[in-house]
């Protein structure tokens, strides 16, 4: 009998929640919207998407035009699902305030890569492992740089891997200037210290791989000078092959 209770005021209880959140996302009944407010949510840390990309995906058809409708009667997730249809926005969330108006919070998709191949249009990698178009943004994203020949296999692969992989260790993101892929899909690295470059080969092993880096700055060129080198090479298990010029 107990166990029959509880199951009813669990039931109750969604039920409940269920209806209030209807209520919270549609507003009272009767209400008509009078306003719209865009809050873009994470602009802080990027401006891909701006108030008037917003509103011209609310202007662009009647349906999706909420200022003079009944809340309990506009489709809210209608109009979500046309902004999610926007390149540059990972999440929309569409409700209405106490005073008549209808808040649309924008979540921007975040790049942790800029790609600017030879053999495709510039483009970053976002936090996802999606491709994302290139547009300029007022406030620089602060993210490596991969140039070569780079394939959307390639960007989504291995250099989301590395990226995803540097976005985890800031000591080693800070000091990677730039990532280049060369003809024979090698990967080598640019790093702001020194004037060699660091043949990486490909994005596994990462953890080994920079620990021996470590470990040669500072046993190596902390001694011998930063300019001593050419290339330092990773490719190798347990050791790094250094050229000198």
């Amino acid at each position: 009998m107990k166990l029959v209770l509880k199951t009813i005021g669990f039931t109750l209880l969604m039920v409940y929640l269920a209806v209030c959140g209807f209520v919270w996302r549609s507003g009272q009944p009767g209400m008509v919207y009078r306003d719209i407010r865009v809050v873009i949510c994470d602009s802080a840390n990027a401006q891909f998407v701006s108030r008037h990309d917003v509103m011209q995906v609310v202007n662009s058809a009647d349906s999706l035009r909420p200022v003079g409708k009944r809340a309990d009667l506009f489709n809210a997730y209608g109009l979500e699902q046309a902004l999610e249809h926007i390149a540059l926005i990972a999440d929309a969330d569409c409700y209405a305030t106490p005073d008549s108006t209808l808040r649309i919070d924008i979540y921007q998709r975040h790049p942790i890569l800029r790609v600017k191949s030879d053999v495709m249009r510039d483009c970053y990698v976002d936090t996802d492992g999606r491709l994302m178009a290139y547009k300029p943004c007022r406030k620089a994203i602060d993210v490596p740089l991969a140039t070569g020949n780079i394939d959307s296999e390639m960007a989504t692969g291995q250099l989301y891997e590395l990226a995803a992989w540097l976005q985890h260790h800031k000591k080693w993101n800070r000091d990677i200037e730039q990532i280049h892929v060369g003809r024979d899909k090698q990967i080598r690295l640019i790093p702001q210290r020194g004037s060699h470059t660091i043949l990486l080969g490909d994005a596994t092993d990462m953890d080994d791989k920079f620990d021996r880096l470590e470990t040669f700055y500072d046993e190596v060129l902390d001694e011998k000078g930063w300019n001593r080198y050419k290339t330092l090479n990773l490719k190798f298990k347990n050791q790094v092959v250094a050229e000198k010029k």
